[in-house]
């Protein structure tokens, strides 16, 4: 099972390792979202025939298929947080000259208290 949600270069990277009869949620292809061109580098084609011989199947997933289920969510979630069984962590990033680093960071999983967001203000 591989999550993919970037697309580009790391799904190309992937589909040939996948195994026989893989699953591949699909929620993203943030690296595709503002092509002008087709990128350089392995054909889509090349793509498609991995698909094919791996057997992946593949099923993509849109947020707007949910969005009926947002007030149950909310009231769940804020439930929960009240009770305290739902935590989460912060990290407050000061000035938007900081936000490169402050994304930079969280990537290397260099924020603060391993923050699960990073947040400009």
């Amino acid at each position: 099972m591989y999550f993919e949600n970037v697309g580009g270069a790391v799904l190309g990277a992937v589909l040939p390792l996948l195994n026989i009869g893989a699953r591949v949620p699909l929620c993203g292809l943030i690296a595709w979202y503002n092509l002008d061109k087709l990128p350089r580098g392995r054909p889509h084609t090349a793509a498609a025939d991995d698909v094919l011989r791996q057997r992946v199947k593949v099923q993509g997933f849109i947020i707007y298929d949910h969005y009926q289920r947002t007030p149950a969510f909310r009231h769940d979630m804020s439930g929960w947080l009240q009770e305290g069984r739902v935590h989460y962590r912060e990290e407050l990033i000061d000035g938007l000259e900081s936000a490169p680093q402050g994304l930079m960071g969280s990537c290397a999983g260099r924020t603060s208290a391993s923050s699960s967001c990073v947040c400009l203000r």
